[in-house]
């Protein structure tokens, strides 16, 4: 079933009787040869999740590794794979007196961790961090993915419905692709199953399986070697009642492997995720999208409703309440704006923003000065200077020990924290306050 992504086509007899054939095999260059559900695989046959070919994993890194070209569509795929892979073993190893996981669960963590990024924009996180905040909307792509769901869901009803996912295990499905906190009462918590919400986004404790994912596939696209085996993590865990609610919890011999594993991200964050050249570039494009959306950019989409083509633009299509344009935009949104700018009577802005990405391309990117104070980020956002940009790049130690919990083989019933055998004292939030120069010429540049 493809189409337009702003049109979401009902599937025909053919299409349904295929969607509900029992597997389908996927290769994967990970974790080899994957078994899919059919419900996940009409799901992924949508033109929603399609468009996610088209959205680079690791946004402006693929402009530093060249071996980034991997995309949110194959990330999807392996954390539903994981999900999958992680609830099955605990639906194995729970006894009933614990926690009943039913089959419809085990469907539910699966499709959440194959939805759960259908909502990231062009460039993947750059869009929300680059475009979206500083223009002042606040929407996540959490919420967008939560929509979007509920579209594929309303237009594929009756065959959610004959594996039984009715309008409560959307709402379900939902809160996992969020996640939730401890203190706050969810769909699950009437069921004592709140451990569900550990699984594709867990706010308890950081360690999921959309973390495992990218870890290991990340580190494969970026050419970077890690030592993180998230098997060990998976053949431990076991779900036990503690403080009177259901938790996942690890053998005691895997803190190594825990250790590993906020090491991994650590090591991510720094030599990638927030490399200064990758950032400078998806600042760049952020800045390019201002000036086209204060230049009167608009693209076009098809809108099914009135069965026609209408005009969006970009700040306007991430809204909750009009998806159509929205499912529009990909990376290749960039291309589009370069073009309109070309145009007769083109605002300066555009004709900016199409400077600005042809600098990205032709690798003239703003020259990266040197570190600079906390006080003088201040001072620029106060008051932004043209010449130049400074960015604040975060890094967070979010491994805490109070929050995991362990079981020992001595007293394999009994979870404990995990700061109760390790002393660890946790790293403060590491901020570099970085400037960049936005001349070309190299001997304009002044630290």
């Amino acid at each position: 079933m493809q189409g337009s992504a702003g049109s979401t086509q009902v599937p025909s007899g053919s299409e349904r009787k295929q969607a509900r054939k029992e597997s389908t095999i996927f290769n994967d260059p990970i974790y080899g040869l994957m078994e899919l559900d059919s419900l996940l695989v009409a799901i992924i046959n949508t033109p929603e999740f399609d468009r996610l070919r088209y959205i680079k994993q690791l946004g402006g890194n693929y402009y530093v590794y060249p071996g980034a070209s991997h995309n949110r569509f194959e990330h999807c795929i392996g954390v539903s794979f994981l999900a999958g892979k992680l609830i099955e073993a605990l639906q194995q190893k729970t006894p009933h007196d614990v926690v009943q996981i039913t089959d419809v669960d085990v469907l539910c963590v699966k499709v959440a961790g194959l939805c759960h990024d259908l909502g990231h924009g062009p460039y993947s996180h750059m869009f929300g961090k680059r475009f979206l905040e500083p223009l002042g909307n606040e929407v996540e792509h959490e919420e967008l993915s939560c929509a979007i769901l509920d579209k594929i869901y309303n237009a594929m009803k009756d065959i959610f419905e004959d594996r039984g996912l009715k309008e409560a295990q959307i709402a379900i499905i939902k809160e996992l692709i969020i996640g939730k906190k401890t203190a706050d009462p969810g769909q699950l918590d009437a069921e004592n199953k709140r451990f569900m919400y550990e699984i594709v986004a867990n706010k308890v404790c950081e360690i999921d399986v959309d973390k495992w994912d990218y870890f290991t596939r990340d580190c494969h696209a970026l050419g970077l070697k890690h030592g993180f085996d998230y098997q060990r993590l998976l053949h431990s865990a076991r779900v036990m009642v503690y403080e009177g609610k259901t938790r996942i919890v690890y053998r005691d011999k895997v803190i190594g492997d825990i250790e590993e594993h906020f090491y991994t991200r650590t090591r991510l964050h720094k030599a990638a995720y927030q490399h200064r050249v990758s950032c400078c570039i998806e600042i760049m494009i952020g800045e390019a999208f201002r000036l086209a959306h204060s230049g009167g950019y608009k693209f076009k989409y098809w809108d099914p409703t009135k069965q026609g083509l209408q005009s969006s633009t970009l700040l306007d299509a991430a809204s909750l309440e009009n998806l159509p344009p929205y499912l529009e935009l990909t990376d290749n949104i960039v291309r589009d704006i370069m073009r309109q700018s070309h145009e007769t009577a083109s605002h300066p802005d555009l004709i900016k923003a199409r400077e600005v990405l042809e600098r990205v391309l032709r690798r003239k990117i703003y020259r990266y000065v040197g570190e600079t104070s906390e006080d003088e980020y201040k001072a620029w956002i106060e008051n932004p200077c043209e010449d130049f940009v400074i960015d604040v790049a975060i890094f967070e130690d979010k491994m805490n020990t109070k929050n995991i919990l362990v079981y020992s083989k001595t007293n394999p019933d009994t979870p404990f924290p995990l700061s109760k055998i390790l002393t660890r004292v946790k790293g403060q939030t590491e901020k570099r306050f970085r400037k960049y120069s936005k001349k070309e010429k190299e001997d304009a540049v002044q630290a």
